[in-house]
């Protein structure tokens, strides 16, 4: 498996990316684009145009891990790179536009904007306990889940091959009882301690995705995964 990360400057060489020779386009850690076919004509501030709410500009380069930091102090920044062939976006909101169960008008555009793709929303949120992962594939969603603290509010379409893996893994590592029989020793019954049990599963699931679509480990991508900030004019 070659993996791959080029690092570049901020400002002139980040808006001269050359978008079409990739095959992916992901907006990962708190949101993902995937995207299978992406317009020969398209550049970083074109791609802006599409996902922005309003006219951004490029800033400055900073680390995955540094996104959490600059998402407090500048709530409205979007990240962008590249690795493993894949453009990398990072946006919250942009992330719950596309997981909402009923897609507005601008989800809708950038849907249509990629058709022909398939697209990823993930989120996951480790102090509130809550996740989100979607999957729509050529304008057409495949699968939306969506939980917080305990709770699945929203479960549409089929699991998705990482769901059923993740879950088979953790059965043959024992890790599922573990979680139904510290739920139990807290007080739950058997059904209130499943239920908690396959909660903690999807929970899980967003992190796994992110590892799958850049073929890495997220602890090392953290350190390694450069970024462009891009802020609002």
């Amino acid at each position: 498996m070659r993996i791959y990360l080029r690092n570049y400057s901020a400002d002139v060489r980040a808006s001269n990316i050359n978008l079409q020779k990739y095959k992916k386009l992901l907006c990962l850690g708190i949101g993902a684009l995937y995207s299978l076919q992406i317009p020969p004509s398209l550049s970083v501030e074109r791609l802006l145009s599409i996902v922005a709410p309003k006219e951004y500009r490029i800033d400055r380069t900073v680390y995955l891990y540094e996104t959490i930091k600059h998402y407090f102090d500048e709530p409205d920044a979007i990240f962008v790179g590249e690795f493993n062939g894949c453009l990398v976006l990072i946006h919250d909101e942009l992330t719950w536009l596309l997981l909402e169960k009923s897609p507005g008008d601008r989800a809708v555009r950038i849907i249509n904007f990629f058709k022909n793709s398939e697209i990823v929303a993930i989120t996951e949120n480790g102090t509130s306990y809550s996740f989100g992962y979607a999957l729509i594939r050529n304008q057409q969603r495949i699968r939306l889940k969506i939980g917080d603290d305990g709770e699945i509010l929203e479960d549409v379409g089929t699991a998705l091959d990482t769901e059923k893996e993740l879950l088979a893994d953790m059965n043959k590592r024992g890790q599922y009882q573990e979680l139904v029989d510290e739920n139990l020793y807290e007080g739950d019954s058997i059904e209130q301690a499943h239920q908690l049990a396959q909660f903690e599963v999807c929970w899980r699931v967003p992190n796994v995705l992110f590892e799958q679509y850049l073929r890495q480990k997220l602890d090392w991508l953290s350190d390694n995964l450069i970024l462009t900030r891009c802020l609002p004019t």
